[in-house]
């Protein structure tokens, strides 16, 4: 499988993304360089390596899942750093446009 122009129109498409000429050949080129790496991995001889896991499938849950008594706000927002009374205040980490 190859990674054509046509591709990368359609998926940047979907995402509403926009690439000018060159954006999109060095986009294409890494992607395929990409696929050629993991292509590349069928070539490992790996039957002399220990397998240091297993795959079983686990059966069950872990653990049990109790039912406790959840924290109240008031007692948290006190210990945050900010907060308006109601949530947790946090620094604007996108910005717009």
């Amino acid at each position: 499988m190859n990674i054509s122009e046509e591709t990368v129109d359609r998926i940047s498409k979907l995402c509403k993304l926009e690439f000018d000429a060159t954006e999109k050949k060095e986009l294409i080129d890494g992607l395929n360089d990409m696929l050629k790496m993991v292509k590349g991995l069928k070539d490992f001889e790996l039957s002399s390596v220990a397998q240091n896991g297993s795959f079983e499938k686990i059966n069950g849950v872990v653990r049990e899942d109790n039912a406790e008594d959840s924290l109240l706000r008031e007692k948290v927002l006190k210990v945050a750093p900010f907060s308006d009374n109601e949530a947790f205040l946090v620094p604007k980490t996108v910005e717009e446009g």
